[in-house]
């Protein structure tokens, strides 16, 4: 994993600055999401209004089959589940021992198939 680019205490500041630019936000999201910090990138990226960081997110939250990073960004951008990604990510997270989260994925999947 990547070394932080700022220290805890320094992220919040930014993200709670009411006059931080999108750029800025967005540009510490993309810092985030190099380092692993894929729930706090999302935070950046949303505060932002960086769409197209969000939707990075949620490809990656599929391929790694992150069942809690993919409902997060999905919130973030007011989008409902797909069956195509519930079903890749249950596929993913399986793959890789990530049992827990191939099941929510599955459970996903029943509430929204016809």
């Amino acid at each position: 994993m990547a070394k932080t680019f700022l220290k805890w205490k320094d992220r919040r500041s930014l993200l709670d600055n009411l006059k931080a630019s999108s750029e800025s936000l967005s540009q510490a999201g993309r810092k985030l999401l190099a380092a692993g910090n894929y729930a706090e990138a999302a935070e950046f990226f949303r505060k932002a209004k960086d769409e197209a960081g969000l939707k990075d997110l949620l490809t990656l939250a599929v391929n790694e089959g992150d069942f809690f990073l993919y409902s997060l960004v999905n919130q973030y951008l007011s989008l409902n589940p797909t069956i195509s990604a519930l079903t890749a990510l249950a596929k993913n997270a399986e793959g890789l021992g990530l049992d827990v989260y191939a099941a929510k994925a599955l459970a996903g999947l029943k509430k929204i198939q016809p």
